[in-house]
């Protein structure tokens, strides 16, 4: 039997050729990257691993993403098609267990905290360094009279590799509290294992996946279209092998949209006030979320209370510390981080240069225009729902173009809304994450790392992203050639 036959008839079996081609590139890539995975052993030097033929992989592995759109748009959706994108997806997700974190180790951090939050102990209230029994020659240090500090002096005994190599051990966690209750289920499913972690990890992306075919039909798109975040190379390396814990977010996002669509706008409130105590920034997509009730004060000022009280409540854990505690790591992250940025870089480097502290400058002038730019999006979208996925997207862009840092698995939070609005800027920044591994070989402070290849990782999608209303795209590019036939996904045609 012909394997074409069991997805699709005679006149697109031309396109199931090429899928099932792609499907292939897609699985090889990823399983090359876990093979040469195992040379990135912790403290080893970057020179002395493959890194750039895993930036050569990656980007690879996002052009086999991009090249299934035309193929998205000429192929009719059946739950067989929409199975075989979701076997594949999974297939190179599981691809990822086991592997070695390419030149990343914020996972640490994630089992540590999920160590101390399911044994009963407060992240926000001691860093990991307040917990070291011994030091590096293995002498005994005093043990705490202090109950909640001996806890988890006792949790750093139970795995001192993991506890030893937390980065910036002297500061406390930065994670909001969804976020410590997900680490925590990790440590219930496997203490201090990194599996158990991609676990947690990989029920979320599952429902994210079946939220995002659901929402595709709400907005009236092929289903096909989450391919784009199914198979993005910027979830499945950055979530699923460095283990990064952004994709947490995504099912709330998509949930927002759902509920937004719906007609029901105090859950889909709600829904991005979780996102927001999973991760912070999502509370600047609330202007566009509310954009219909803009300038009427009641409902308007209903919504604000409805986000900021469920967000204050869910937050509460992690805000009590922030005003009083500089060793809190949401502070250090607000006033000192800058890695793998493009405008905030050329803020504080150029105009701001001679200034007292010119990063100060830069964040003041880049929270500004960030808040500005959500204003101005959210009003330009005239409110409707159809529109809600694109200015999303569009703001979450803007504030990845201005963020003093632009690690590439925050690009996993655009991935969420680009199977509404494929745009060609966003495409872009997903073939040119990679550029990020560039600073293990030449340094954060080399020129041609930041002047070159960071503009190149950001600019040219800026570009695209400018240029892209005025090349005459005016329908929404998660519009199909063929008709989606929305209700019945059972047979082919």
């Amino acid at each position: 039997m012909n394997l074409t036959s069991l997805f699709e008839p005679r006149r697109d079996r031309v396109e199931l050729y090429v899928l099932l081609g792609l499907c292939l590139l897609c699985v090889l890539g990823h399983l090359w990257i876990g093979v040469i995975s195992a040379e990135f052993t912790y403290g080893r030097s970057p020179q002395e691993t493959p890194t750039a033929l895993y930036m050569a992989l990656a980007s690879a592995l996002a052009i086999v993403c991009i090249s299934t759109i035309p193929l998205i748009r000429r192929l009719a959706p059946t739950w067989r098609l929409i199975g075989l994108i979701f076997i594949i997806g999974l297939t190179v997700r599981l691809c990822m267990f086991g592997s070695t974190p390419v030149l990343e180790d914020d996972w640490h951090r994630y089992l540590w905290d999920g160590a101390v939050v399911a044994n009963g102990g407060d992240p926000y209230q001691f860093a990991p360094a307040d917990a070291t029994p011994v030091t590096r020659l293995g002498e005994i240090n005093d043990w705490s009279d202090d109950p909640d500090l001996l806890r988890i002096q006792d949790l750093s005994e139970e795995d001192f590799e993991t506890y030893w190599r937390i980065n910036y051990p002297y500061l406390k966690t930065i994670y909001p509290p969804v976020a410590q209750a997900a680490f925590a289920l990790g440590y219930i499913v496997s203490p201090f294992d990194l599996n158990g972690w991609r676990a947690v990890l990989l029920v979320f992306d599952i429902s994210a996946f079946a939220l995002l075919v659901l929402t595709l039909r709400l907005y009236g798109h092929s289903p096909l279209w989450a391919t784009l975040y199914w198979w993005n190379p910027v979830v499945t390396l950055e979530v699923f092998n460095a283990g990064h814990m952004d994709g947490l977010i995504v099912p709330f996002l998509i949930g927002v949209l759902a509920l937004a669509k719906l007609r029901k706008p105090r859950l889909a409130v709600f829904a991005l006030s979780v996102a927001a105590a999973v991760k912070l920034w999502p509370a600047l997509l609330a202007p566009a979320l509310v954009r219909k009730w803009m300038f009427r004060p009641l409902p308007l000022a209903g919504f604000a209370l409805l986000f900021l009280g469920a967000a204050l409540f869910l937050m509460w854990p992690q805000l009590q510390y922030v005003l009083s505690d500089p060793d809190q790591g949401l502070v250090a992250y607000g006033q000192s981080w800058r890695r793998h940025a493009f405008l905030f870089s050329a803020l504080a480097d150029g105009p701001f240069r001679d200034f007292a502290d010119p990063d100060r400058a830069a964040r003041n002038i880049s929270g500004i225009l960030m808040v500005l730019g959500t204003l101005f999006l959210a009003y330009r979208s005239e409110g409707g729902t159809d529109t809600l996925p694109e200015t999303m997207l569009l703001t979450t862009a803007l504030l990845l173009f201005l963020s003093p840092t632009g690690y590439p698995w925050y690009q996993v939070w655009i991935a969420a809304f680009i199977p509404f609005a494929p745009r060609y800027g966003a495409l872009a920044l997903m073939v040119f994450a990679p550029i990020y591994y560039m600073r293990f070989l030449l340094g954060d402070s080399d020129a041609f790392y930041q002047w070159v290849l960071v503009p190149i990782a950001f600019g040219i999608p800026i570009l695209l992203f400018a240029v892209e209303p005025l090349l005459g795209q005016k329908r929404s590019y998660a519009q199909s050639k063929k008709p989606a036939h929305i209700g019945d996904y059972s047979r082919p045609e």
